[in-house]
């Protein structure tokens, strides 16, 4: 038997708003991303910022997106099935992809 830690998934709440440990990582990841792209495009002749501005913004908006069709198609494939515009709503499963500052879920 395996002995996980228990540990509170919420970092910071601050009212109704509560900041959890895994968006913290998202936004690092980000932010990481980002500054190593900026940084590499300093010592390229054929970028510029905005591109890599775009490039971390379609990356981030590709893991929200993918995270919640993932997370319909794997987990709630049935509710999908009978209202295919489940995969729109907001709840749960967008929290377990957004960024750093998610609502409770």
């Amino acid at each position: 038997m395996m002995i996980h830690p228990q540990y509170d998934p919420v970092a910071l709440s601050l009212g109704p708003l509560e900041v959890h440990w895994y968006g913290l990582m998202y936004l690092l990841a980000f932010a990481a991303a980002y500054g190593l792209a900026w940084y590499r495009s300093t010592k390229r002749d054929n970028w510029t910022t905005d591109m890599v501005s775009d490039l971390v913004f379609y990356g981030a908006l590709g893991v929200i997106l993918g995270g919640r069709i993932g997370y319909v198609l794997f987990y709630q494939f049935g509710e999908l099935l009978q209202n295919p515009a489940y995969i729109l709503k907001s709840g749960k499963a967008v929290c377990l992809s957004t960024a750093a500052l998610s609502a409770s879920c």
